[in-house]
């Protein structure tokens, strides 16, 4: 007990001291006798792994011994906390139960949302009020007990008001603050059981780090109460043994402190901070880091650096409203290697059983929809209860990063950046996403190779769904509206080849992973529930626990058929659609808007765009696709090729409108196009020429893919010849002037160029002109070395043919021309311009 001196008065504070040390948490698990796979024959044997070990907690509790007040600016009791750093870990088995575990708990102590509350059976009661309160002078007015009780209320709160402080009165003191901080929270996962112990080290294979998380609470005396948590950085790390993939760090912030910067500032100030920090590049010595991708992961926890956290998440919650989220995440960064992403989704839904295939709802298409079929005791009971929750979640310049090779740091990548996310609920869902872009790269040369595949654009998302009973009828009403900004997709050759690349790596892991499941589950004996797991499962009971209640608590597999752990699992899982949609109309429908779409196909040895195909703006509707869905769009295309003979695009097909109706219903899948329109298609000698060059690209960089070698360079889209006989300098010739030509990266400093010589040339560099889609002139300057006559500009080299152009002064009374031939390799494919 002592005695604080604060505000010109003396309050006595009681201070209390709470420590609890080495908390740990553990599970035991017996093996069966027949459990043979694991070494054990005719044997019984028992495993105890630590979830959870030698975590210790300390508080310290201030309590004002008066309780509050008036003028005291010191909360009624203040509690200040520190946990040590908690380590958990949890294999498969352990995630099973203590997913079962919570499964129990909300099913015991939880309400169940489908029930409706059960009502006041004094609201309403109208003889109440006639019999009751008739008599009482604040009721004889009230036209019913609703009305009758919150009288009553209002007189009692009146008198205990009268001898409280204007600010008790209010209630705006605080009774209670809290505040906790904890170093870092790691969380392990492993492969399989973790029956046999020697291997746990190897079964490991996912670790995330939450550092520095402080948590802050405040609660008043009128209900209010305040909470935030903030996070300073969450990293995860791939920590499987002897891994070939160089990019451990799998998520972490995209950089550090400037990042924090950023979401403030601007953020291309700071964008090669972060490609920097992303690479790694290898000749770095910090190239394990923190900061870094190729970062390991440490038994200690990483000590951040200071500034502001990167999640921050604030709770306002308040009597008889709906309580308020506000969460915050900057800069977020998650690297996808794809194994250990299928690794990932094994882990979270093993807990789950699979469930067998369910007939389609037939119910709703026919008598249901209409009121003649008859509704289940269950569907019949259900009613939509309302949230009580409204929330915000904003995601600052999250990236996502998509390695084709992650064995090697040069990989080629996919990276998915989004410049703020916004999801919000509030009567109406709301999701919007700013500035989409994608992007390819060379990883470890990110800066230098990245190129744009679709250019930054927005999707605005707003969801309505409702439900509304009529005559003992539910009605489920959802309405989605999409709207899309302008897409525009660059796609070169490779980009496309890398793509498919990643796609087929994508479908082939797909595919084994579904197909090691299917034969793991004919290979178990029938008494199994057949949950696929990365070894075989035991059958296991726990230590302390009778053979009825530990199938409870064991994992699906673990639990013999007919058994309670089958009732128990099936309790657990969703109802059966057919049940819930018997006695529901539903009522489903999406329009989807696209302000425009235009793909471009890119040669790459060039970077000049070879076809491009524009759709207009249009709507995609959906409808009812909790049955079957329904699709309608109407399109108008319109396609053009790029000449290169004359450097201009022309057209292949002529607008042309047309409607696609789609139908899924069941296993029967309908496609209609219909058009009123002719389609024109204009098929040109150059057309068939270019299309043939670029099938024949395409097959090379196919094999040169299939070889293990790399994609071709860039080739320069010019070359020039000097046939004049004199020697020359030739230059890059902007009408506006160097101050333009330096604003658009151009370099326009003069080149020799010797008689009879050539030499290789271009305009842009390659990145301008994969972004430059519309045909533009371009022009060089001459200057003879001989210094008799003025330099030439505007010397035009895009259109085939010879232009001739004159030499000013007059030379001895003679005027001399320069012929300006430009025609198409078609060997090299290259525009020659030869000078004579």
């Amino acid at each position: 007990f002592t005695t604080v001196h604060e505000v010109g008065r003396d309050w006595d504070v009681n201070h209390i001291s709470l420590a609890l040390q080495r908390i740990g948490l553990k599970s035991e698990f017996v093996i069966d006798e027949d459990t043979s796979d694991h070494g054990l024959f005719g044997q019984r044997g028992e495993q105890v792994l630590q979830m959870l070990e030698d975590v210790d907690y300390k508080m310290d509790m201030h309590v004002l011994m008066q309780g509050h007040i008036a003028g005291c600016p010191r909360p009624v009791t203040e509690l200040v906390g520190m946990l040590s750093p908690i380590k958990m870990k949890l294999t498969e088995y352990q995630y099973k139960m203590v997913y079962d575990l919570l499964m129990m708990i909300v099913r015991v102590f939880g309400n169940d949302p489908n029930v409706p509350a059960p009502l006041d059976p004094l609201i309403g009661d109208r003889l109440l009020d006639l019999d009751i309160l008739r008599e009482n002078p604040a009721t004889k007015a009230a036209t019913d007990t609703r009305q009758a009780l919150a009288n009553l209320r209002q007189i009692d709160d009146a008198k205990n008001n009268a001898s409280l402080s204007e600010e008790q009165r209010a209630g705006q003191y605080a009774t209670v603050d809290m505040f906790v901080t904890l170093s870092t929270i790691q969380l392990e996962l492993f492969q399989g059981s973790g029956f046999d112990l020697d291997s746990m080290r190897k079964a490991s294979f996912t670790r995330m780090d939450i550092n520095d998380l402080t948590v802050k609470y405040r609660a008043k005396a009128n209900g209010d109460s305040k909470a935030e948590i903030a996070i300073v950085a969450v990293r995860a790390y791939d920590t499987r043994p002897g891994t070939d993939n160089q990019f451990t760090q799998i998520i972490s912030p995209t950089i550090m402190s400037q990042s924090r910067s950023a979401s403030t500032g601007d953020r291309s100030e700071s964008a090669p901070t972060a490609t920097s920090v992303a690479a790694g590049s290898e000749g770095s010595p910090d190239t394990h880091s923190h900061g870094s991708m190729h970062a390991i992961a440490q038994d200690t926890p990483v000590e951040e650096d200071g500034g502001s956290p990167q999640l921050v998440c604030h709770v306002d919650m308040r009597p008889n409203q709906d309580m308020v989220v506000l969460l915050t995440l900057d800069s977020p960064r998650i690297i996808l290697v794809l194994d250990h992403v299928f690794m990932l989704m094994g882990f979270a839904t093993s807990a789950f059983p699979p469930q067998p295939p369910q007939a389609p709802p037939v119910a709703l298409q026919g008598g249901a929809a209409k009121g003649k079929s008859p509704a289940s005791p269950k569907s019949s009971q259900m009613t939509e209860t309302t949230g009580g929750l409204i929330y915000k979640v904003d995601i600052l310049h999250a990236e996502i990063i998509l390695l084709a090779n992650p064995s090697s740091r040069a990989s080629e990548a996919l990276i998915l950046s989004v410049n703020q996310i916004i999801l919000a609920q509030e009567g109406l869902f709301c999701a919007t996403m700013d500035e989409i872009g994608v992007s390819l790269c060379t990883i470890d040369r990110r800066q230098e190779t990245s190129r744009n595949v679709m250019d930054p654009f927005t999707v605005i998302t707003t969801m309505d769904s409702r439900v509304t009973t009529s005559g003992g009828q539910t009605s489920q009403v959802s309405d989605v509206s999409v709207d899309v900004g302008n897409l525009l997709l660059r796609l070169g050759l490779n980009d496309v080849l890398l793509m498919l690349e990643i796609f087929n790596k994508a479908m082939e892991l797909m595919y084994r992973d579904s197909s090691g499941g299917s034969a793991e589950q004919s290979s178990e004996p029938t008494g199994d529930l057949g949950l696929r797991a990365s070894s075989v499962h035991p059958q296991v009971r726990t230590s302390d626990e009778s053979d009825v209640s530990s199938a409870v608590s064991a994992p699906p597999a673990l639990r013999q058929e007919g058994g309670q752990g089958d009732r128990v699992g099936s309790e657990y899982s969703s109802p059966d659609i057919s049940a819930l949609a018997s006695g529901r109309i539903i009522k489903e429908t999406m329009r989807a808007t696209v302000a425009s779409l235009r793909v471009v196909i890119i040669r790459d040895m060039f970077g000049l765009p070879v076809y491009a195909c524009t759709a207009r703006e249009f709507h995609v509707d959906a409808t009812d696709w909790s049955l079957g869905v329904r699709v309608r769009s109407d399109v108008q295309l319109q396609a053009s090729y790029f000449n290169r003979r004359n450097s201009h695009w022309e057209p292949v097909i002529e607008p042309w409108r047309f409607v696609v109706n789609m139908a899924y219903e069941g296993d029967v899948q309908r496609i209609d196009i219909s058009a009123a329109d002719r389609l024109l298609v204009n098929a040109s000698h150059a057309l068939i020429e270019e299309t043939l060059g670029v099938a024949a690209q395409w097959d090379d960089e196919v094999a040169k893919r299939a070889q293990g070698g790399t994609a071709s360079g860039e080739r320069m889209p010019y070359v020039l010849v000097n046939r004049t006989g004199i020697d020359c300098h030739v230059w890059v010739d902007v009408a506006e002037g160097a101050a333009a030509a330096r604003a658009q990266r151009i370099d326009t400093s003069p080149v020799l160029l010797r008689d009879g010589e050539s030499l290789p040339w271009r305009f842009e560099d390659w990145r301008r002109r994969r972004e430059q889609l519309e045909a533009t002139a371009h022009h060089i300057g001459i200057q003879f070395a001989n210094g008799k006559w003025e330099w030439l500009r505007r010397v035009q080299v895009d259109r085939e043919g010879v232009r001739h152009y004159t030499l000013q002064p007059a030379a001895d009374g003679i005027h001399h021309r320069v012929a300006v031939e430009v025609r198409l390799d078609a060997v090299n494919l290259v525009k020659r311009v030869e000078l004579r």
